[in-house]
């Protein structure tokens, strides 16, 4: 079970892409996280690679956790 934002960081694996772009898939996090950010994570630019589905630059997932990313508060519920 998922408590910490540590614990939420943790469980999004890591993609990389050609060329050494990190990026997460939308898809890989766990609810009720995911579709926090989707409302939340707007206006950015996304990477885009074939087959893999929406997806954010770590980097906006990362800020998004930690309350960082344009004034918003971050995932709800978690330490």
């Amino acid at each position: 079970m998922i408590k910490t934002k540590q614990q939420l960081l943790d469980a999004v694996p890591v993609q990389t892409m050609e060329g050494g772009t990190r990026y997460v898939r939308i898809n890989d996090i766990p609810e009720p996280w995911r579709a926090q950010a989707q409302n939340e994570i707007r206006g950015c630019a996304c990477p885009v690679v074939e087959g893999q589905g929406p997806l954010y630059y770590v980097r906006d997932f990362e800020d998004w956790v930690g309350g960082r990313w344009w004034g918003m508060s971050g995932p709800k519920g978690l330490k």
